[in-house]
C-alpha cells in the first residue's frame, strides 16, 4: 500500500476512534477502505454507521453494490 493511502486510511480511522457513535466517521472510513479494495473491513464499517443511522439508507446501498 501506498504511503499516501496507508496516511488517509489511518487519518479516517482516527476520526471512527474520535467519534465512534458517529455514523458519518464510519461511513467514510468505509468508503477509504472499500475504494482501496479492503471490502471485508468496508462492510464491517458501513455496518455499523448503519446502526447507528438506520434512516441513512447510503449503507445499505453500499453493502448491496460491494
Amino acid at each position: 500500500m501506498r504511503p499516501h493511502v496507508a496516511d488517509a486510511l489511518l487519518s479516517a480511522r482516527r476520526e471512527v476512534e474520535a467519534a465512534p457513535r458517529a455514523a458519518r466517521a464510519w461511513g467514510g472510513f468505509a468508503d477509504m477502505l472499500h475504494a482501496h479494495g479492503l471490502y471485508e473491513e468496508a462492510e464491517a464499517c458501513y455496518r455499523e454507521a448503519s446502526s447507528l443511522d438506520p434512516g441513512q439508507f447510503r449503507y445499505a446501498y453500499m453493502l448491496a453494490v460491494e
